[in-house]
């Protein structure tokens, strides 16, 4: 995987670049220190995905991305935002751009490693050498767009149960499913839920025209927020009758 570092912080260059020099399948291709540079560079080496930071000289990193969906027919990597800034309204307009994961700062580089291995591997070729969206992907996606933030806890293990719930044609009982994603990260069933619970909550704040089109009041019987239970249910099937 060719990865680009589009960041004017060059200590947060050099942590990058150490840390990528100890893994065999990740290699770094360019470092850009502004976002003129980033583009000449994401146009030259063609990485398959870039680190982008929000706020950089010349043109930052919300330009970046504007500039290259005018031209994705030229070429469009999968992009990874990264920033010390997590205002809402920046992380709609980057996922609006084409942003596939949007990363607050300060961050764990394993768990980078972890959403640039997620992209590459939803991401397979047609026999015609076209790029089609995987199965993970286009749950990670779903659970963006109704507003459920990437970099909290809760949004994992969302993925986790939805692909286990999609996965499954007969029907499975949440607190086993719960036990399951618990095993696998290493934690109890109480702090998935209550991870769960919490995303969902950060979900109903945000309010988003697609959080509103599956959770209206009337969806849910009058409900103002739904449970885990209806959440999960409402969505699962949002996803299995539209994208699959």
């Amino acid at each position: 995987m060719k990865v680009l570092i589009a960041d004017d912080n060059l200590d947060v260059c050099n942590s990058l670049l150490g840390f990528f020099e100890s893994i065999k399948d990740i290699d770094v291709c360019a470092v850009a220190n502004n976002g003129i540079d980033a583009i000449k560079e994401i146009y030259k080496s063609k990485p398959n995905i870039v680190l982008l930071d929000v706020a950089m000289p010349k043109s930052d990193g919300i330009e970046v991305l504007k500039e290259l969906k005018k031209n994705k027919d030229k070429f469009m990597p999968q992009i990874i935002m990264m920033s010390a800034i997590g205002q809402e309204s920046i992380l709609k307009e980057a996922f609006s751009l084409g942003a596939s994961y949007y990363m607050v700062k300060p961050f764990k580089l394993s768990a980078l490693e972890d959403r640039i291995r997620l992209i590459s591997n939803n991401k397979i070729k047609t026999k015609e050498g076209n790029v089609i969206e995987g199965f993970d992907s286009k749950i990670a996606k779903n659970v963006m767009n109704i507003g459920v933030p990437t970099n909290i806890l809760g949004y994992k293990y969302i993925v986790d149960v939805l692909k286990i719930m999609l996965n499954n044609t007969k029907h499975c009982l949440l607190s086993n499913i719960y036990c399951t994603v618990a095993d696998k990260n290493f934690t109890t069933v109480q702090c998935v839920e209550s991870a769960i619970r919490n995303a969902i909550f950060q979900a109903f704040k945000q309010n988003n025209a697609n959080y509103n089109l599956l959770f209206s009041q009337e969806a849910l019987n009058g409900d103002k927020k739904p449970t885990n239970s209806q959440f999960l249910t409402k969505l699962s099937e949002h996803i299995k009758v539209n994208f699959f």
